[in-house]
């Protein structure tokens, strides 16, 4: 018997013991027993039993009731076997592309300091990839757009349509957030890991927060010798930078705490995540 079921956010979970099993064709979680589905009710089977313990965990962790924004590896693999299996080329396709507009390839044109970061950060990896990946990609100066040399895509093509649903599915997916395509690569053979990958994605962002925090550290030196009352007009100005507050908030607590001023103590810097909307709706049918 095939029981269906649509999982939605607010759905009541169902099972009770989660736990994973060698199937036909791979590794499958288990839900009390029975084998989940993806939404276009293909059984849930992973190529590892890594893989499927990943997915365990997530349907282990949920409370209550079913929250799909909490199982992204569930929902990259019924992609995986939803879609990607059946759209392998224009996947491929859509990663060399990035191959063509590399981040890595386009260094700023000032200040010296930027591109001097930029050279030593990222010129490994563009050397990386043309040792490791046979593809090599030329840098260039500004946002204008350079074509790469065609065979160097036609590369980075031929190598993601060697790997497997799931992996290709992982790079379609890492990409895109990276804005490289051998960052995505670095990461997907190793060479690099989830964090070194993001902060080489982000180095430019990175730099710009350093250069504001420098100037709001500069600014809180000079406070420090005025009248406390200026605080204010001081925060109205950091109040057009995000990461300025968070600066000037470490920096009151040095001027005696914005929150003593009202009796709550010491105010903490702000801690920011960044989740990522994958979509509510995760449907599964168990067998």
């Amino acid at each position: 018997l095939i029981a269906e079921t649509t999982m939605s956010v607010g759905r009541k979970r169902f099972w009770t013991a989660v736990h994973v099993e060698e199937t036909q064709g791979g590794w499958a979680v288990q839900l009390d027993g029975r084998v989940p589905k993806t939404p276009a009710h293909a059984p849930l089977v992973l190529p590892t039993a890594t893989a499927a313990r990943l997915l365990a965990e997530e349907w282990a962790a949920q409370g209550e009731f079913l929250d799909p924004a909490t199982m992204p590896a569930t929902r990259l693999a019924s992609t995986a076997i939803d879609r990607v299996s059946r759209a392998r080329e224009p996947v491929a396709d859509e990663i060399a592309a990035w191959a063509g507009s590399d981040a890595l390839c386009y260094l700023a044109e000032g200040p010296a300091s930027l591109v001097a970061r930029q050279q030593r950060d990222w010129a490994p990896w563009r050397a990386w990839a043309a040792v490791e990946l046979g593809c090599h990609l030329e840098p260039t100066e500004g946002i204008v757009h350079r074509a790469q040399d065609p065979a160097a895509v036609a590369r980075v093509r031929d190598l993601v349509l060697r790997l497997d649903d799931f992996a290709l599915t992982g790079l379609a997916t890492a990409v895109p957030l990276l804005g490289s395509a051998v960052l995505g690569l670095a990461l997907h053979r190793g060479a690099l890991g989830p964090d070194a990958a993001f902060d080489l994605s982000r180095l430019d962002e990175a730099f710009h927060r350093e250069e504001r925090a420098h100037r709001v550290g500069e600014e809180l030196d000079a406070l420090r010798s005025r009248p406390f009352e200026d605080i204010g007009d001081f925060l109205d100005r950091c109040a057009r930078d995000e990461r300025a507050v968070e600066v000037a908030l470490g920096g009151l607590d040095d001027l005696g705490g914005l929150g003593h001023l009202d009796g709550r103590g010491p105010v903490e810097p702000r801690r920011h995540h960044r989740p990522v909307d994958g979509g509510n709706d995760l449907q599964c049918a168990c067998v």
